[in-house]
């Protein structure tokens, strides 16, 4: 497998994007959350905040105690305690659904992580080096065409997207890490009113959560429809950012599969 530098320049090269791709790692024990070169934040924080800092560049980690969204705490595997909300009864009380039938349907339709965990690593991908262990699932903040480039990578190697699955809450915990992760595919997710109060992403932003295990083909899917999807000026800055990344890439001009079909 690449380097997560070298996929992370990659993606880079081919998308349009204004943060930094994040990798997220699991930690199951005290002993490898402490060697984690990750800064522990001084006060506790929404995990969402915290991917929301990694993708300005910051690299964190974070334990129960520093786990401010106590949401995240159960979706993550840290603490699966679930006293106020295992049938959905707290979504009940607040009216995020109709009645507690619909709270109850949605909360045991949910994927949290179901290994226990210690804590999370939260940073920017191309800050993993090879001498530590990869990132479990890889967040990618973008807007809808960004989106549409990863899911028509995807596509190249996997074909229809088949756990697709996302309501609008719990949108990073859960859309973009937990699920990714223990579906081990591919999951979008158009954020939460939470995170987007708590950790302010733009109204044009969304999040596409990648597991590990498909980011090299994902990333190579992008690769090998950029002839066939984007336009010449697209490909034009593409192929820039090759050449200042001092990488090679060959790119078909003047041709587009929707110009011919």
């Amino acid at each position: 497998m690449k380097s997560m530098k070298e996929l992370s320049i990659v993606l880079n090269n081919c998308l349009e994007l204004k943060r930094h791709i994040i990798g997220v790692r699991f930690v199951e024990d005290e002993e490898e959350y402490k060697k984690s070169r990750a800064m522990a934040p001084k006060n506790p924080m929404n995990y969402c905040g915290m991917v929301k800092s990694a993708s300005v560049g910051h690299s964190l980690k974070s334990d129960e105690g520093l786990m401010k969204c106590k949401s995240a705490v159960k979706t993550l595997g840290i603490n699966s305690e679930d006293v106020v909300n295992s049938k959905g009864e707290n979504w009940t009380r607040l009216g995020i659904y109709k009645d507690q039938d619909v709270s109850q349907d949605v909360r045991s339709t949910l994927t949290y992580r179901q290994v226990p965990t210690y804590g999370v690593i939260v940073k920017p991908l191309e800050e993993y080096t090879e001498d530590e262990p990869n990132p479990h699932v890889v967040l990618v903040i973008g807007n809808p065409y960004n989106v549409m480039r990863l899911t028509q990578g995807y596509a190249y190697h996997y074909g229809m997207p088949q756990n697709i699955n996302f309501i609008g809450n719990q949108g990073i915990c859960l859309e973009s890490t937990a699920r990714p992760y223990e579906m081990d595919d591919i999951n979008m997710s158009m954020l939460c009113i939470g995170t987007r109060h708590r950790a302010g992403w733009q109204e044009d932003e969304m999040s596409v959560g990648i597991p590990i295990t498909k980011l090299e083909n994902i990333v190579d899917g992008i690769l090998k429809t950029i002839d066939q999807m984007e336009s010449n000026e697209k490909k034009k800055k593409i192929e820039e950012k090759f050449k200042s990344s001092e990488s090679d890439i060959d790119i078909r001009y003047d041709y587009n599969y929707y110009k011919d079909c």
